[in-house]
């Protein structure tokens, strides 16, 4: 039951952004004409992060990686640059 809850926190944000920008005027409709819908798409964004880190770190074990993914992670920093 655990695992079909974090399932479902982590695949969320994918069907708000696909309503979102498939619908876009059934959105403003929902936000009405007081709201800006903007700044309630951040709203609910920042909301569906805090959520799906929460899920995440909710079964992860903390532990450290392998000592070569520091080195990958420096490569891969080098090339964005």
């Amino acid at each position: 039951m655990g695992g079909l809850l974090v399932s479902v926190a982590l695949l969320l944000p994918f069907a708000f952004y696909y309503v979102l920008w498939t619908y876009p005027q059934l959105w403003v409709d929902f936000c009405g004409k007081d709201t800006d819908p903007s700044h309630k798409m951040a709203q609910i964004s920042h909301i569906l992060k805090a959520v799906q880190f929460i899920a995440l770190f909710s079964v992860a074990r903390l532990s450290w990686p392998p000592w070569y993914c520091l080195v990958l992670f420096i490569i891969g920093q080098f090339l964005n640059v």
